[in-house]
């Protein structure tokens, strides 16, 4: 029996179910999605072709009689696919059944879906679950219009509520995210390393110092008392900075120990763990800024990283050394202003030893070596500016080429990621020799449109399977080009583009028309994009959820598969987050719920 014989045995409605049981075992997606659509498959293999095709499962005309034996039919995996289809169009069946499931998160999934009727949404509203009844009420097919304009008291009193009740810190959040969420391959954000401190009394640290045993990790643990603190400065050996800049980094040093050690003449990496202490006030800072023994490049570096400043701080910095002319640059506490100053004085290029600035007289381009990304979120930054950072950069790459044979491509890397980058630097950087300048000018935010109305589909061809799956995963991709690489006959690159959040529903549909697609595909795709907001849920608490969407410094991946979760209340917080790309606050303006949908609206209309 060749292929197609296989295929017509599946279909045919008069095949017996010991047969489609057996014909399961294929490996051919076409005879799997056929068997599945069968009225007489077994409840047992339903149920285990379920998660791969859960679109066919509701075009079983024996459903009915099926769920009856199979109640629970979708569960697990299944599930997940399930929530994510809700979310979409789909048949109305599949609303019916979501509608009375016991599982909540399908009626959640489903309540995203904007064209549910107001009798799907009656029902609903009957719920035990007050999220289900809540969101109910907000639906934007609700009969009941809420005013979004008098929600915003509302809002807050969930946020301060949910503030109250976080048990961790912005980091540790982050870190855990870190886990199952790729922040940034590109440019990833530093992620504390935090340890687990046990409480410890003054007499064992005497006895380890007794014994001669090291106490340098006790100067970092935050549970120690004022009198340990004292006893470890007192035990550190003249001329080391060991234990002092361990006690000055520690969040819970006191303020009267972070004095004492601002006005010594401590190793400047004493002084340095003070301004980067997210707990030292500000007249402590001003001590380390006129403290002679505190000049040091990089100490200035991170006092002008620091917000807590003003602008009469930070003019006092900018006389100092050139890295910290570059940390202020890239402070947002920093005046426009001084921005304007130092961006004179970065094109005049003042020769700096301790900055070992290339040759005398060139351009300063304003990128910290240890914190990149603060350039890229440097948003003050004019076109004509980065225009000359571009340009100076490709001269240096050339020389180091030419001379040291040595291909550094740092800096240009940075620049390829910035926002504000032209079509005239961004069409040298696409063609650069340098792998990381190309991919990186690829997942740049205006790169999809560039290519859309400039360069042309024909551009695709010259770029290799992984800059094609950057191009597909950028959150600014264009309609267009998505449509054109979901269709690509590399199932990793069309895979990519069908993943990417912006991807519409009529993207998706022809793709599972196109013919390098795989029956299963786009059920897969749906189930991994659930098992993610699963764990985004199960492992961290609805108050620390909110402290990261809240978060200004919130790397966009998170913002960008997350404003798929079934939480109006977290999809508002996406709204109102600077970093949330443009195409999302887009999608977010046609959301399900009314006040996101509002919220959405206003920002775009903030941007026009």
């Amino acid at each position: 029996m060749n292929l197609q014989q296989v295929r017509q045995l599946a279909q045919d409605e008069t095949t017996a179910p010991e047969k489609l049981r057996e014909l399961a075992n294929s490996t051919d997606s076409m005879v799997l999605k056929n068997i599945v659509a069968n009225p007489n498959i077994p409840p047992d293999v339903l149920s285990k072709l379920a998660a791969q095709f859960p679109k066919q499962v509701f075009d079983n005309p024996a459903l009915d009689l099926l769920l009856l034996e199979t109640p629970d039919l979708f569960f697990g995996k299944a599930a997940n696919a399930l929530c994510s289809l809700l979310k979409r169009e789909v048949p109305i069946k599949m609303i019916e059944y979501a509608a009375n499931s016991s599982d909540e998160r399908l009626k959640l999934s489903l309540l995203m879906n904007t064209k549910i009727s107001p009798e799907i949404l009656k029902q609903l509203s009957q719920s035990k679950s007050y999220q289900v009844q809540e969101t109910t009420a907000l639906h934007c097919n609700s009969t009941n219009k809420n005013s979004t304009n008098n929600h915003q008291e509302f809002i807050q009193a969930k946020i301060q509520q949910e503030e109250l009740q976080s048990d961790k810190t912005y980091q540790e959040i982050l870190r855990n995210i870190s886990s199952f969420i790729k922040l940034d391959e590109n440019l990833p954000l530093p992620i504390e390393r935090k340890k687990s401190y046990p409480q410890i009394s003054l007499s064992e640290v005497e006895k380890l110092m007794e014994q001669k045993k090291s106490v340098f990790d006790i100067a970092s643990n935050p549970n120690i008392s004022v009198e340990i603190i004292n006893k470890l400065l007192e035990f550190e050996r003249p001329g080391s900075h060991d234990i002092g800049w361990r006690i000055a980094f520690n969040p819970s040093t006191p303020t009267v120990i972070l004095e004492k050690l601002a006005r010594s003449s401590y190793h400047t990496a004493v002084h340095n763990a003070i301004a980067l202490n997210q707990n030292t006030p500000v007249h402590i800072l001003e001590i380390i800024l006129n403290n002679p023994s505190a000049m040091c490049n990089y100490v200035y570096a991170a006092l002008g990283r620091n917000r807590k400043l003003s602008d009469s701080h930070f003019w006092q910095l900018v006389n100092k050394f050139s890295d910290a002319r570059i940390s202020v640059f890239n402070n947002p506490s920093a005046s426009k202003h001084l921005k304007e100053k130092l961006i004179e004085a970065f094109k005049k290029g003042v020769y700096s030893p301790l900055h070992k600035q290339f040759i005398s007289g060139t351009l300063i381009i304003p990128i910290s070596k240890d914190h990149p990304h603060e350039f890229v979120n440097n948003l003050f930054i004019p076109e004509d500016f980065l225009e000359l950072c571009v340009d100076e950069a490709i001269i240096k790459y050339q020389y180091n080429l030419d001379k040291f044979g040595k291909k550094q491509s740092s800096t240009l890397g940075i620049l390829a990621l910035h926002p504000n980058i032209t079509v005239i630097s961004l069409k040298k950087l696409l063609a650069h020799e340098d792998r990381l300048v190309r991919r990186n000018a690829i997942s740049n935010c205006k790169t999809p449109q560039y290519i859309t109305e400039v360069l042309g589909m024909s551009f695709l061809e010259n770029l290799n399977r992984d800059e094609l799956k950057i191009l597909a995963s950028n959150f600014y991709a264009t309609e267009e080009l998505l449509r054109k690489l979901v269709n690509h006959q590399d199932i990793s690159v069309s895979s990519v583009a069908a993943s990417n959040p912006i991807v519409s529903n009529e993207v998706l549909e022809e793709w599972e028309t196109s013919p390098y697609y795989r029956e299963e595909a786009l059920s897969k795709i749906m189930a991994e994009e659930q098992t993610l907001l699963n764990r985004w849920e199960s492992s961290i608490s609805t108050s620390n959820r909110l402290k990261v969407l809240l978060n200004s410094e919130t790397p966009v991946p998170i913002l960008a598969k997350i404003f798929l979760s079934t939480s109006w209340l977290e999809r508002y917080m996406i709204t109102q987050n600077f970093n949330t790309p443009f195409p999302i606050i887009q999608r977010l303006a046609e959301d399900s719920n009314q006040i996101v949908r509002a919220a959405a609206n206003t920002k775009l209309l903030d941007k026009q």
